[in-house]
């Protein structure tokens, strides 16, 4: 018996390779789409960013605030004849 040709044996590996690789893609589509037991990737970062941009909203208020605040006591104090 002679040993089979040696391109056949490299596509065979080949081709296991990409089986692999191509199993191992559906389990991270998987994964980052639709999640494994717990909120998906995707999920999870669309989350993170409606509480990012829910804090900063609360930030900027707070700021706002804070700003009207100062300015009040400034202007309240040139009225009545004191400098700060």
């Amino acid at each position: 018996m002679s040993p089979a040709h040696p391109s056949i044996q490299i596509e065979c590996k080949q081709a296991d390779k990409m089986d692999a690789i191509g199993r191992e893609l559906g389990e991270l589509n998987k994964i980052i789409f639709r999640g494994n037991g717990q909120p998906s990737v995707m999920q999870q970062l669309a989350t993170l960013r409606q509480s990012v941009q829910a804090l900063c909203w609360v930030a900027g208020g707070t700021l706002i605030a804070v700003i009207g605040q100062l300015v009040t006591i400034v202007f309240k104090a040139a009225a009545a004849g004191v400098t700060p």
